[in-house]
């Protein structure tokens, strides 16, 4: 199992599917599907709903990470604040910040561009476990696609192979653990 500190989860949230216009993902928990709209929320509830989605992915497959966000204009929005920030990223930057690694992801409008965040974190597992992720299994365990996110419709997703699940609910689909580093 790939560990590092556990990510806190945003403020308890009741929806299981998320939908925002400008930055799109979906989330879960367990309760049944509900659509919100999240123009009334700001970036940093954003953001942390999108952190949410990918750790509740990530726990599925046994892997607990701390994820943080740092906005050059904003200063820290989201996950772990470092005691240092990260430095040299322009002000178009966000700085996705994993344990030993920092990615600069862009933005879409004024918001961090929810798929390229979701990018940085799978190729933070599998550099670190030496194994893609998120990897669809069929019912033996055997590899049947390795899933990467994509926006359909405005919302976020897994999608690979004939497999399209919204980010946040990998746990209702086979999905391959990562080995160990």
């Amino acid at each position: 199992m790939v560990t590092a500190t556990s990510i806190g989860r945003l403020r308890a949230r009741s929806v299981d599917v998320v939908r925002a216009t400008s930055l799109p993902f979906a989330t879960g928990n367990i309760r049944g599907v509900a659509w919100i709209s999240l123009d009334h929320v700001n970036v940093s509830d954003r953001i942390h709903l999108l952190i949410d989605a990918l750790s509740a992915d990530l726990s599925s497959a046994g892997i607990a990470v701390s994820i943080g966000v740092f906005d050059p204009r904003r200063g820290w929005v989201a996950g772990v604040q470092e005691a240092t920030e990260p430095d040299g990223y322009a002000d178009e930057d966000v700085v996705v910040v994993l344990p030993g690694r920092e990615i600069a992801v862009g933005r879409e409008g004024d918001n961090p561009d929810a798929g390229a965040l979701a990018e940085a974190v799978c190729d933070w597992v599998m550099d670190e476990s030496g194994h893609g992720w998120p990897e669809r299994a069929d019912d033996d365990g055997a590899f049947v696609a390795l899933l990467r996110p994509k926006e359909i419709a405005g919302r976020l997703f897994w999608e690979g192979g004939e497999t399209t699940v919204p980010i946040g609910q990998l746990s209702t689909v086979r999905v391959a653990s990562p080995s160990s580093p």
